[in-house]
């Protein structure tokens, strides 16, 4: 605490203590629970996921992406999962809410009701990124460990353009590297990273 003042003081800077809480273990901030084990999603956020209704037109649609876009980084091939979803978004696409959006609807929220800690990176560690790329979304995974051992730091993926969809399967795969690396840059920098793509060309690329 001494040191922190410390700091503070050497900063000019001031801090009101009515808005300050020292020594805590759990903090929530911006719909997430820090603690000393990792993040997670607030379940209070969360909630207002899984209690949306059933969209009934591309509005309804738009605002369930909205609430669970905002944990995406949490969830594995987010966009994969919700592309039934942003398909209906395109204004030439009628509406057609079918078992397939559904199923959709109901996995984001399962997915985020019981979305896994992300633990905090330790730069004292290299950092494993696992990339894949497919027919219409691209995505990745940073984590540390052994692969199959390993913990989840940040999950990242998009759908691809109408340009990218024409790309072979070699150059989706090295786009999803460079989508990733481009998304998890903040958090692996000053450190070193193995990039593994899901199928060759580039498996076992270190950056």
């Amino acid at each position: 605490m001494f040191r922190l003042m410390g700091r503070l003081r050497l900063a000019n800077l001031t801090v009101r203590p009515d808005k300050c809480h020292f020594l805590k273990t759990t903090v929530t901030y911006l719909g997430h629970i820090i603690s000393e084990k990792g993040v997670e999603p607030d379940p209070s956020k969360i909630s207002a996921v899984s209690n949306f209704p059933r969209p009934k037109n591309r509005k309804n649609i738009k605002q369930f992406l909205g609430l669970a876009g905002y944990y995406r980084r949490f969830v594995k091939d987010f966009a994969k999962i919700a592309k039934p979803l942003t398909s209906l978004l395109k204004a030439d696409t009628p509406w057609d809410w079918t078992d397939v959006q559904e199923g959709a609807f109901g996995e984001i929220k399962q997915i985020l009701s019981s979305a896994p800690l992300l633990q905090y990176p330790d730069f004292n560690r290299p950092f494993v990124v696992v990339t894949d790329g497919s027919d219409f979304v691209i995505s990745g995974i940073l984590s540390q460990e052994k692969i199959g051992n390993d913990l989840p730091i940040a999950y990242t993926s998009r759908i691809l353009t109408d340009a990218e969809i024409n790309y072979s399967m070699i150059e989706k795969e090295l786009l999803g590297i460079v989508n990733a690396v481009q998304q998890f840059r903040p958090t692996y920098t000053g450190g070193n990273f193995k990039s593994l793509p899901i199928t060759n060309p580039c498996y076992g690329c270190t950056i």
